[in-house]
């Protein structure tokens, strides 16, 4: 079955359990998006250890600090997000950079580089070069504009777009395009994928997410988009992730519905 067709297929299947409306649901969906995202930046917690830091606050035992600070930062970072997105703000370059304050704001700080000194814990836009694998960004006078146009582009779009893949497509396209700006000193890769989060959230849609044993495959998927200069491959990528994490919600669900059961 096409992705996009098995996505509307997995919504019905989704929403006809409710599963929005399960106790808990937001703070177990918002774990496991950070649990995943931080993991591909580096973080050796577990899923149960970032579980037990956000509702406890209590940092993962044998694990570095920075690690745990990047979680409950990644975290924050989300529910600010999503609660921007039932006020249904609209993206600008002040509102992408609120949320790189919110990701770097334990792990960030003063950098100097070519173009002078700026905070990365407060979202500042980088002033020098910076590459990712064999991957060079724009230059960072230009970054200022181009991340300006493009949240020109995505806000117009945003307003038009009602299908439920035209609204997949485009927070995937925001992604993308927002990762390969590369603003940031640190955090582009949280930052991108939290945008996306954001429009899914703004459109009624569930989240999506980039599991952390796809990471290979997602920095491919980049890669692949970037040298062809079509970003398709990143999209087909992100569709396929995001009809996984629908059917290990719904399975989940399912599991949890046929009750408790002793064991003896």
């Amino acid at each position: 079955m096409p992705t996009w067709k098995k996505i509307d297929q997995l919504l019905k299947e989704y929403r006809s359990l409710n599963i929005d409306d399960a106790y808990n649901h937001d703070l177990f969906n918002r774990v496991a998006i950070t649990f995943h995202s931080t993991s591909i930046e580096g973080s050796t917690l577990t899923q149960v250890e970032a579980e037990v830091l956000i509702e406890s606050g209590l940092p993962a035992k044998g694990k570095p600090l920075e690690h745990s600070n990047m979680v409950k930062d990644h975290y924050d970072a989300l529910v600010f997000a999503c609660n921007e997105a039932k006020k249904k703000r609209v993206i600008t370059s002040e509102f992408i950079q609120e949320i790189a304050a919110h990701v770097m704001k334990s792990t960030g700080g003063m950098v100097n580089q070519m173009g002078g000194s700026y905070d990365s814990s407060r979202g500042e836009l980088r002033k020098g070069s910076v590459m990712a694998g064999s991957a060079m960004f724009p230059e960072y006078k230009k970054v200022p504009d181009l991340l300006s146009k493009f949240c020109t582009i995505i806000s117009d779009q945003n307003k038009s777009v009602k299908s439920t893949s035209d609204i997949l497509r485009l927070s995937f396209l925001a992604h993308f395009h927002l990762v390969s700006i590369h603003p940031f000193a640190d955090g582009n890769g949280r930052t991108s994928r939290i945008v996306m989060n954001f429009m899914q959230t703004l459109h009624n849609l569930p989240m999506g997410i980039v599991h952390k044993d796809e990471k290979a495959n997602y920095i491919l998927a980049l890669e692949e988009s970037r040298k062809a200069e079509t970003p398709a491959p990143i999209i087909n990528f992100l569709a396929k992730e995001y009809a996984r994490f629908l059917e290990e919600q719904i399975s989940q669900t399912q599991k949890q519905s046929k009750g408790f059961s002793f064991m003896f």
